[in-house]
């Protein structure tokens, strides 16, 4: 009897009902959304936010909102803002990324007057 070595497709991972159906493999990209051009990019798996706003704002129009930092969002969730040096992530179905603009959220930049 001859065996034959077991093939990345042969094994089939259980599911939640232990059957064979397993989630499908994530995008070796995550794509996120500018909210100045209204262009959707494409980064390689594990690009860090910095490298994506770098990217995305050198491609904007001169006078468009340069994006301050990305954000996961989906309805009817709090979203998940990714720092400087945090990998781009996919946290699933509904969730999309996006970047932020001072014009999205005003008086980002402006401390608040104080009433006398």
């Amino acid at each position: 009897m001859e065996r034959r070595a077991q093939q990345p497709g042969d094994a089939q991972q259980p599911g939640k009902d232990g059957g064979g159906d397993s989630p499908p493999p994530p995008q070796p990209f995550s794509e996120v959304t500018c909210r100045s051009s209204g262009k959707v990019r494409q980064f390689a798996a594990g690009t860090m936010a910095r490298y994506t706003l770098h990217a995305i704002n050198r491609k904007l129009e001169p006078r468009a909102p340069p994006a301050l930092h990305v954000e996961a969002i989906r309805d009817g969730e709090e979203p998940v803002s990714f720092g400087p040096s945090a990998a781009l992530a996919d946290y699933g179905r509904g969730w999309r990324l996006q970047t932020v603009t001072a014009q999205d959220v005003p008086g980002i930049h402006h401390a608040p007057h104080a009433e006398r």
